[in-house]
């Protein structure tokens, strides 16, 4: 057993990462403004979401500069703590000036 152990903790942590998506220009015009972070609540890592972000009705009339997904230090504890049943994504929105 403790062998075991011992092979598979050095492979869990090789297959382990983080990511980042980015979209930027998403509005004509302008230059990047004010920045909001929401999270994104989603179980079975990150396969079905709990709420819906909805980056116009942050931004209003000013229109959305980019949108900014990745997976911070936070969310791979939630998600180790939880086995997966619950990852929090957070969401950058930057909106235009």
């Amino acid at each position: 057993m403790n062998r075991t152990i011992k092979t598979l903790l050095p492979l869990a942590l090789l297959l382990t990462g983080c990511f980042k998506t980015t979209v930027t220009g998403l509005a004509s015009g302008g230059s990047p403004g004010a920045e909001q972070t929401v999270y994104n609540h989603t179980l079975v890592m990150g396969a079905f979401p709990l709420n819906h972000i909805a980056a116009n009705d942050i931004c209003g009339d000013a229109g959305v500069w980019s949108v900014s997904v990745r997976q911070s230090f936070v969310s791979m504890v939630a998600s180790y703590f939880t086995a997966g049943i619950y990852v929090p994504i957070p969401v950058r929105i930057t909106c235009r000036r």
